[in-house]
């Protein structure tokens, strides 16, 4: 079992990338939304949520990704998903997480 770890970047042109790695399982679920929550207070016109380091991704983190981008687009802020492939990407499509978070292959596509 790889610990869940949250890295996260300004870029330019008000960006954030959020890069995540590791297990995003149930124990994870409540430290991931206690960093998107503080992330949010700082209002970035655009997140990009950087799966491409999660092995795994339960439910309950999901919910914090949903949470999180909802917040977000209420304040007229912009959250994308990049690197959801294998696994992951499964999980994230089949929860329809793709008709609420827009998903793309890489963090430059989001950025650029």
């Amino acid at each position: 079992m790889r610990e869940l770890t949250v890295r996260i970047e300004e870029r330019t042109a008000g960006a954030t990338v959020v890069a995540l790695a590791g297990e995003a399982g149930m124990a994870a679920a409540d430290r991931l939304h206690f960093e998107l929550t503080r992330l949010s207070a700082l209002r970035p016109r655009l997140t990009v949520l950087d799966v491409s380091g999660v092995t795994l991704i339960s439910s309950l983190a999901m919910g914090a990704l949903l949470a999180f981008a909802g917040g977000m687009k209420v304040n007229g802020c912009r959250v994308v998903l990049a690197g959801a492939t294998g696994n992951v990407g499964d999980s994230l499509r089949r929860a329809c997480l793709d008709r609420v978070i827009p998903m793309v292959g890489t963090v430059e596509q989001a950025v650029g």
